[in-house]
């Protein structure tokens, strides 16, 4: 295995492809400027399937699954988080982008979360979350391990996930500078957590959830929730947008909002639906919800 020293973060990456590839090391500051991470050379990922082992400054192992069109191209790829609810595995979100990969050139990538004291993989979604993990980091290395190859197009990175991972994407929403966009699906949105603030970009966001789901008309729990409808009238004043457009197509609905330089906001509700989607409806919302992102540009 060759190494490569670049400050704090291990990566190590294992090849899932059906051609054998080279084990490979890597050390990486997620806060690392472009200059220091250009300053190694590595093994690239392969077209399919690659595993990443990524050991964060803190000493904790993280995995994830990144994806790789069959056709690379110069100018860079769409990128696409996945990130997994509350007990979730990196493979579930890896099956559910594979069948985008090669039919819109997107490199989708499914990291796991870590464990809590219940045992549970989840994200550090919000101060006081059941875990502390570094996870605006990991997104970060995982951006940076990418752009060493040429891989990223920036101006179409995108995240989405499903309950505590949709949370996860609201944090990324606000606080870094990273995604055109986020579709979280069957989630809440934390109350004195996500909110945009000074230092917040305006970004697209389409959020997918059932009227029966448990944080659909907001929460008062151990995490408060904002109900679906206020989380979005929130985003849509931060964006400027217009008033909205609804149409109800029978088993679901969509209020769309126009809004200032194309960062446009949408509400999907499906009617009758609570936190389990089903196989039918996570594949028609993960259709959806694609078709959102890769119109979205930074």
């Amino acid at each position: 295995m060759k190494k490569f020293t670049v400050l704090l973060a291990t990566i190590i990456l294992i090849a899932c492809s059906s051609t054998h590839q080279p084990q490979m090391s890597l050390m990486l500051d997620p806060t690392a400027t472009q200059h220091s991470i250009e300053s190694a050379n590595f093994f690239p990922l392969k077209p399919g399937v690659n595993e990443v082992v990524i050991t964060q400054n803190s000493g904790i192992e993280r995995k994830a699954m990144i994806e790789l069109p069959l056709k690379i191209i110069e100018s860079g790829h769409p990128i696409v988080f996945g990130l997994h609810g509350a007990g979730g595995k990196a493979n579930g979100y890896n099956r559910r982008l594979k069948p985008f990969v090669n039919q819109h050139g997107l490199i989708s990538v499914s990291p796991l979360g870590t464990k809590s004291k219940a045992g549970k993989t989840a994200w550090t979604f919000k101060k006081g979350a059941s875990t502390h993990a570094d996870d605006v980091g990991l997104i970060k290395a995982i951006i940076a391990l990418l752009d060493k190859q040429g891989l990223v197009d920036h101006s179409r990175i995108y995240a989405t996930g499903s309950s505590s991972g949709g949370l996860m994407a609201y944090r990324l929403a606000k606080e870094t500078n990273l995604l055109a966009a986020i579709a979280p699906t069957k989630c809440g949105m934390a109350i004195a957590a996500h909110e945009p603030v000074n230092g917040t970009v305006p970004i697209a966001i389409m959020q997918v959830i059932g009227d029966e789901d448990k944080s659909f008309h907001g929460s008062n729990k151990r995490h408060p929730m904002y109900s679906a409808s206020e989380r979005i009238n929130i985003w849509a004043k931060f964006n400027n947008c217009k008033s909205p457009k609804f149409i109800d197509y029978g088993s679901w609905s969509s209020t769309r909002y126009m809004c200032e330089n194309n960062k446009d906001i949408e509400l999907m509700i499906m009617k009758g639906v609570g936190h389990t989607l089903g196989k039918k409806w996570t594949n028609k919302t993960d259709e959806m919800l694609i078709e959102f992102l890769l119109k979205q540009r930074k």
